[in-house]
């Protein structure tokens, strides 16, 4: 198991893995319009931009050369994104992931809460 930042080369992979598991694990309980808004949020070319103006920082997980979950934060210090492949869960990939952002967190002088809104 490996933490890494992701590069552009990557993203591609990491929003296609984000709208699987959204779509396994909390699309069910959501309304058409809360999916079509998740939708909007991971479009591929919105977070492309937002990755290109370092607004937006993507880490990832790999196990045996597959990505298996991701975490996105705008800024430092705000979780955006955290998913795991539903094959790898309860094996601390979001545990990692999470403490990975913890680190960034702290070796950022101006950095002294993590913040982060979550689905059900």
């Amino acid at each position: 198991m490996e933490i890494i930042q992701l590069k552009k080369m990557d993203l591609q992979n990491a929003l296609d893995l984000v709208w699987i598991v959204f779509m396994e694990f909390e699309a069910p309980d959501d309304s058409a319009q809360g999916i079509e808004e998740f939708k909007k949020f991971i479009f591929y070319d919105s977070m492309m931009e937002q990755f290109e103006k370092g607004e937006i920082t993507f880490w990832g997980c790999i196990v045996n050369n597959e990505l298996t979950g991701v975490i996105a934060t705008r800024g430092s210090n705000h979780i955006c994104l955290l998913i795991v492949n539903k094959d790898y869960h309860r094996q601390g990939i979001g545990k990692r992931l999470f403490h990975t952002v913890l680190e960034e967190c702290k070796s950022n002088s101006n950095c002294n809460t993590i913040t982060v809104n979550s689905s059900p």
